[in-house]
């Protein structure tokens, strides 16, 4: 199975479980839930949840995204969610995917001191997705994320919009 569709069948199926864990209006603070927050801008919409559907460890699952076309629920199951979301969105959207694993996988995850920062070089093209997708592994606070951004159009003016929101994204050491 490609991995993005395995990655959107594993968004969508975590869903279920937290769709009202953490999922906030517009414009607000989303978290801290699972020990990870993010501040969204004015008209963003997202939501965090235990992407482990209550097994042990718990590994937290964050969406947002600027496409709030179909309302709060756009991320729901229902809406079928992130896949959903990328086919509606127009050149000026964002998404975001923050996904907590085990570490392993033979994915190259780098130490992370300050917030995630995206550049040219993540930019993949990646099945399954519609619109230009930048990809990076990092580990921080001996936690391990797998962060997907989907640009509606992958210009210098939307690469900094996307930074500018990561750099609000805190995370926790697991306690």
């Amino acid at each position: 199975m490609p991995l993005a569709v395995a990655a959107l069948i594993a968004v969508g199926g975590g869903l279920w479980v937290g769709a009202t864990s953490g999922k906030t209006a517009a414009g607000s603070r989303l978290g801290p839930i699972y020990g990870i927050s993010l501040d969204l801008p004015n008209g963003w919409i997202g939501q965090i949840y235990d992407g482990n559907r209550g097994a042990s460890p718990t590994y937290a699952v964050l969406q947002a995204t600027s496409f709030n076309g179909a309302g709060p629920g756009v991320l729901s199951l229902d809406d079928q969610a992130a896949a959903g979301v990328g086919e509606q969105m127009s050149v000026n959207d964002l998404v975001i995917l923050l996904w907590e694993s085990g570490g392993g996988g033979g994915e190259a995850w780098e130490p992370l001191v300050d917030a995630p920062n995206i550049t040219r070089a993540d930019f993949s093209p990646i099945e399954g997705f519609a619109h230009p997708v930048a990809r990076i592994f990092f580990t921080t606070q001996g936690r391990f994320f797998d962060l997907m951004v989907e640009f509606g159009t992958a210009s210098p003016e939307q690469l900094a919009r996307a930074n500018d929101l990561l750099a609000t994204l805190r995370i926790e050491a697991r306690s």
